[in-house]
């Protein structure tokens, strides 16, 4: 039996596949935000996965003012969960990044991807913590740009794709 070999790979250019939203200003004022946050995450899931004991270990050796003696307690709390959670905030951080950038180029896809990754990171902390894995301000953003990119993607589509070139 004769295996066959892969070589036909699809390419994959942002810029040259078919765009079903005009991609202007009113989304891209916003984008760099949610960038900007899954690259935050991003980060943190680096640093609880390879550096995680060292985190640890400057937090303990910080000296906090008393006000933010909870702040230095919910650090601790969220570099407890295993090496699992740090993988899962990876992989929805890189998902995040990706349907960003898809919305910068002018693809539906990327609302639909980002609402998955939004959520995502929203139900993976309370699932490992519980209770105080809950942000509520990241659960507000996280709605207030979902549906803003869902309004826009709905007010802006293209009428006629152009696939010639």
């Amino acid at each position: 039996m004769k295996i066959k070999e892969i070589t036909d790979f699809p390419e994959i250019n942002l810029n040259k596949t078919e765009k079903d939203m005009r991609s202007s200003w009113g989304i891209r004022i916003l984008l760099p935000f949610s960038i900007f946050n899954a690259l935050v995450l991003l980060v943190f899931s680096f640093f609880g996965l390879f550096l995680k004991n060292y985190s640890i270990e400057f937090i303990n050796s910080t000296s906090f003012p008393q006000v933010m003696y909870f702040w230095k307690e919910n650090l601790l709390i969220f570099f407890t969960p295993s090496a699992f959670y740090f993988v899962f905030l990876l992989l929805l951080s890189l998902l995040t990044i990706y349907s960003c950038l898809l919305m910068w180029f002018g693809h539906k896809s990327g609302v639909f991807l980002y609402a998955v990754g939004k959520v995502g990171l929203i139900l993976v902390p309370a699932l490992f913590l519980g209770y105080r894995g809950f942000t509520y301000g990241d659960i507000m953003l996280a709605v207030f740009f979902i549906a803003y990119y869902y309004i826009y993607m709905i007010k802006h589509p293209i009428k006629e794709v152009n696939n010639e070139e």
